[in-house]
């Protein structure tokens, strides 16, 4: 939709004052266009639609696609469908608060909400967020849920793995026991995004950690354990030894001319 400036700048006032909707032209308050994009700028707007529109299916799903906040100043019979919900979710998470009750039990909406915002797992109904096997799917979906879900599980590899693979800032949540399946699940999330290596705990100065960190994302150096640097250097150490132990006994060249005379003299 085309605006003029004036029209820009109302929609802009919209943002912080649904109350802005009544200075809307007669003819622009019975334009659907114009009616959704105010919606879209203030979820408020839409209670001063017509009781009428707000009944509508067609309308109320429009409207919940372009903020699925609108949902909340929608008819009891529209809370209820769960066509309408699912578009809700899908656009505000959140939205999940203003449906019918009965959806924070629906599995399949409640995946569509968290997917879009890991919070609303927090309105989920407590047999879904005490199930293990579905918190699976939970961590798949948005990796960012796990600090949602019951501390009691952040604990659970499976859980944790799967989160991570979706999101590897997900770690900061995971209470596992340095064992070698933390180890891996470490690795999971440092090669998704290498700054997560701040909460790889004692793994930050491992190795195999600390290189896929640094191979994902080179700012992930900041993050690394300083008896890492003290390892590296002793490494240095060790493999520059062997180099001059190997020429002293003639198995290597030196480096340039008149080099070996220059150590050994």
């Amino acid at each position: 939709m085309v605006l003029s400036p004036t029209g820009r700048l109302l929609f802009e006032i919209l943002r912080f004052d649904a109350d802005a909707f009544w200075l809307l032209s007669r003819r622009q308050l019975h334009n659907r266009d114009v009616v959704l994009e105010a919606v879209r700028s203030n979820s408020h707007c839409m209670r001063f639609v017509t009781a009428r529109a707000r009944m509508d299916k067609d309308f109320t799903m429009a409207a919940a696609s372009v903020n699925g906040f609108a949902i909340q100043y929608a008819g009891d019979a529209i809370k209820a469908d769960k066509q309408v919900v699912l578009v809700a979710v899908s656009q505000r998470g959140m939205s999940l608060e203003h449906a019918h009750v009965d959806f924070r039990w629906d599995p399949e909406v409640v995946l569509a909400a968290v997917q879009q915002d890991a919070k609303a797992l927090r309105i989920a109904g407590a047999d879904l967020r005490l199930d293990r096997e579905y918190l699976i799917k939970v961590a798949k979906c948005n990796g960012l849920a796990v600090q949602h879900m019951l501390i009691s599980f952040w604990s659970d590899e499976d859980i944790i793995f799967e989160a991570v693979k979706q999101n590897g800032m997900a770690l900061e949540f995971a209470y596992c026991v340095p064992t070698p399946r933390y180890k891996s699940i470490a690795l999971e999330a440092v090669r998704m995004n290498g700054l997560s290596l701040q909460f790889a705990s004692e793994l930050r100065c491992d190795p195999d950690v600390v290189s896929a960190a640094l191979q994902q994302n080179p700012a992930a150096e900041k993050f690394i354990k300083r008896q890492w640097h003290y390892a590296a250097a002793a490494r240095t150490c060790e493999q520059h030894a062997s180099g001059l132990k190997r020429i002293r006994q003639g198995q290597v060249e030196a480096p340039c001319a008149g080099h070996r005379d220059v150590i050994f003299s």
